[in-house]
């Protein structure tokens, strides 16, 4: 009797000592995925970071205007422009709208485009 109760215990505490290390190398994986994890999300916010500190770079008034002044040939509204909606000729259903003038463009790209990595931006090396 004692033999058997003494083989339980035993088969008992070698099966509990299993679970436990399973349940440590599980954690241990775990805690592997949450480093991971959060050093994934500290290099998302640090892109995010750069693309709204971009952002602010290329909406400023001042470069907007220049780009307007540089790319579009406007210029303030005169009053001869201004008409009412009756002189618009409505449009029928077998008549249809005239196809779009091609874009033209007007101005070579000031600088070459930007490569991203990581989160830092350098310009790409030159073609050879």
């Amino acid at each position: 009797m004692i033999r058997i109760t003494l083989a339980f215990w035993i088969g008992l505490v070698s099966a509990l000592g299993y679970g436990v290390f399973q349940v440590k190398y599980e954690v241990q994986e775990m805690e592997s995925r949450l480093v991971q994890l959060h050093r994934g999300i500290v290099g998302d916010q640090q892109a995010i970071h750069v693309l709204r500190a971009e952002w602010s770079y290329l909406n400023q008034p001042s470069r907007l205007a220049q780009l307007n002044k540089r790319h579009l040939p406007l210029g303030p509204i005169a009053t001869s422009q201004i008409g009412r909606i009756e002189d618009v000729p409505l449009r029928t259903a077998g008549n249809p709208p005239p196809p779009a003038p091609p874009m033209v463009r007007h101005s070579p790209p000031a600088a070459p485009p930007r490569a991203v990595v990581g989160a830092a931006y350098t310009t790409p090396a030159p073609r050879r």
